[in-house]
């Protein structure tokens, strides 16, 4: 027998068409598409009127986490504001000059250490600056008054902090203001 001669495919061959498109360029991220980092630090251990206690560590911790920040995190020495036994006023001035500071492309972090206050009855949370008085709560600051300058404040990213002390704390008292409440819960 004959050899048959082998088979030839008549299939005609594909060839992937070539790609019109070039890949993209692959860039890595600079930290300045991250904005800018802003800090608000404020600190109250010290009142003015003595029925307010005095707190130990807030001016400390305040301290720290300003080093923390611009040590191990991008945060310029010159955009950390720190406020130590601020008043009412000192409060909301940096407030204000924080919306014209801020960018829409920045980071805010808002830091509170100090007392607070719960008021039961208008169902109000509120810090208490060096200038609160145990009686009078026009220099006290409302809570809503700070979420109110953070919304007005157009950053991209904002970070709230607050470490109020408010009433029934260890026995070393934490309340706010002096008087035989503060023994009577801790018994």
């Amino acid at each position: 027998g004959a050899a048959e001669p082998a088979k030839t495919s008549t299939k005609p061959t594909q060839t992937k068409p070539q790609s019109t498109t070039t890949p993209a360029k692959t860039t890595a991220m600079s930290l300045k598409d991250f904005g800018t980092y802003h800090a608000l630090l404020i600190a109250v251990e010290d009142y003015t009127d003595p029925s307010v206690n005095k707190l130990d560590n807030p001016v400390k911790d305040a301290t720290q986490l300003q080093k923390t920040l611009t040590t191990a995190y991008n945060f310029d020495p010159k955009n950390v504001t720190v406020l130590k036994n601020p008043s009412k006023k000192d409060v909301f001035t940096e407030l204000s000059r924080l919306r014209t500071a801020v960018k829409e492309t920045d980071n805010l972090l808002i830091f509170y250490a100090g007392h607070g206050y719960w008021d039961t009855d208008m169902e109000k949370g509120y810090w208490l600056p060096t200038d609160a008085e145990r009686d009078l709560p026009t220099n006290w600051i409302a809570n809503e008054d700070v979420t109110g300058y953070i919304r007005a404040i157009k950053s991209k990213h904002t970070l709230l902090i607050s470490d109020a002390c408010f009433s029934g704390g260890i026995f070393k008292t934490r309340e706010a203001f002096t008087g035989q409440r503060a023994v009577e819960e801790v018994y």
